[in-house]
C-alpha cells in the first residue's frame, strides 16, 4: 500500500503537468477540428449566399421582412456561437478556483489533472480537462459543452436554424415564382438568365435543406433533453451523475411527505364526520330502524344525514376535505413536475 501511495505521489503529478501542456483552453485552441472549420465557412457562405444573391431578387414588403428577421438570426448565431467557442467550460475546481459546494455533495478526484473536481464533472480526452457539468464535446465548434456554455450552444442551434429556414423558404419561394414566369413566358426571352438562376436556386435550397434538417434533428434532441433535465452524456451512456440521484432522492422524499400528509388529511375528515354521527346518536337523533340495523356501526347513510341535518358540520367537513384535495394536488403536482437541478457550483 505505501508503495502504490508513494508510486501515485510521483505519478500523477506528472500525467499532470503532461496533460496541463496539452490541453486546450477553449475552441480557438489548436490543433482546429475539420468539421470546424466546415461550420464556420458554411456560417458565412450562407450569409454571402443571402445578401448577394436572394435578397436582391425578393420584392416589395416581403424582401424588408425578410431582411429583419434574417439579420437578428445571423448577429445572434454569430455572438452566442463565439460566446461558445471563446469560453473554457472548465471545471473552475481545477484551476484553484472557490466554488460553492454543499457540504452533503461529495467531491470527486481526477487523477489526469491532479485536482479535486465537482460530482457531474467529467474529463474529455480531446480537450484533456475535466468540463463541469459535462454533457458533450461539439466537433463542429471545437470545444466541450458544459455549464460555463451550454445556454448559449443551445441559443446558437436555434438561431442557425432560423438563418437556415429562411434561406430555404427564400429559394423555394424564388423557384416557384419563376417557374410561374417560365410557364407565362415571361422570363424566357433571351439575356433574362434564367437557367443560372434556376441552377443557383435548386443548389441553395439542397444544400441547405440538408442542414435544415440535420440543425432541426439537433435542435428537438436539445429541447428534449432540457425538457427532462439530462445532458447528452447521461443520455448516451445511461449514467446518472450522484448530483442527480440526490435530487431523485429529494423528489421522492417530497412526494412520500405530501402523501402522507393527504392521508392524515382525509383521516381526520372521517373523524370529525364520526364524532359529529355520534354526537347526534347521543342527542337521539338518525333513524332508530337503520341504527339497530347497522349495529352501532357508523354508515355512510349517517354521514349524509350528518351533513343534511347540520350546516355546522358540513362546512366543517367541507373545509376539512377541501385541505386533503388541496394536499393530494400538491402531491400529484410534485409527482409529474421535476426538481430544478441544483447549481454546479
Amino acid at each position: 500500500i505505501l508503495a502504490e501511495v508513494a508510486a501515485r505521489a510521483i505519478v500523477e503529478p506528472a500525467m499532470a503537468a503532461i496533460g496541463e501542456d496539452r490541453r486546450r483552453i477553449n475552441g480557438w485552441s489548436l490543433p482546429v477540428s475539420g468539421r470546424h472549420i466546415f461550420t464556420v465557412s458554411m456560417f458565412f457562405a450562407n450569409v454571402a449566399v443571402f445578401f448577394a444573391f436572394l435578397l436582391p431578387m425578393l420584392q416589395g414588403i416581403m424582401k424588408w421582412c425578410v431582411l429583419a428577421v434574417f439579420t437578428a438570426a445571423m448577429l445572434t448565431t454569430f455572438f452566442a456561437a463565439l460566446w461558445v467557442t471563446s469560453t473554457d467550460p472548465i471545471d473552475p475546481m481545477v484551476l484553484g478556483r472557490e466554488c460553492s459546494i454543499r457540504e452533503d455533495e461529495e467531491i470527486l478526484h481526477c487523477r489526469y489533472c491532479n485536482s479535486d473536481v465537482q460530482v457531474d464533472s467529467k474529463h474529455c480526452w480531446e480537450c484533456n480537462k475535466c468540463v463541469a457539468n459535462f454533457d458533450h464535446h461539439c466537433p463542429w465548434l471545437n470545444t466541450c459543452i458544459g455549464f460555463q456554455n451550454y445556454a448559449h450552444y443551445y441559443v446558437t442551434i436555434w438561431a442557425f436554424l432560423v438563418m437556415t429556414s429562411i434561406v430555404v423558404a427564400a429559394s423555394v419561394w424564388l423557384l416557384a415564382q419563376l417557374a410561374v414566369d417560365i410557364v407565362e413566358c415571361r422570363a424566357a426571352l433571351p439575356g433574362h438568365g434564367v437557367a443560372p438562376r434556376l441552377a443557383g436556386l435548386a443548389i441553395v435550397a439542397g444544400l441547405d435543406s440538408i442542414a435544415w434538417l440535420l440543425d432541426l434533428a439537433l435542435v428537438g434532441f436539445h429541447t428534449y433533453l432540457c425538457y427532462m433535465q439530462m445532458t447528452t452524456y447521461e443520455y448516451l451512456t445511461g449514467k446518472v451523475s450522484k448530483r442527480r440521484e440526490q435530487v431523485q432522492r429529494q423528489r421522492c422524499s417530497q412526494q412520500n411527505s405530501f402523501a402522507g400528509a393527504a392521508a392524515v388529511a382525509a383521516a381526520a375528515a372521517r373523524d370529525r364526520r364520526m364524532a359529529a354521527v355520534q354526537a347526534l346518536r347521543a342527542g337521539g337523533f338518525g333513524s332508530s330502524s337503520r341504527s339497530s340495523g347497522s349495529g352501532g356501526r357508523t354508515s355512510e347513510a349517517d354521514l349524509e344525514d350528518v351533513d343534511a341535518a347540520s350546516p355546522e358540520s358540513a362546512q366543517a367537513t367541507a373545509s376539512v376535505g377541501t385541505e386533503a384535495a388541496a394536499v393530494a394536488a400538491a402531491a400529484a403536482a410534485a409527482s409529474t413536475q421535476p426538481l430544478p437541478l441544483p447549481p454546479p457550483g
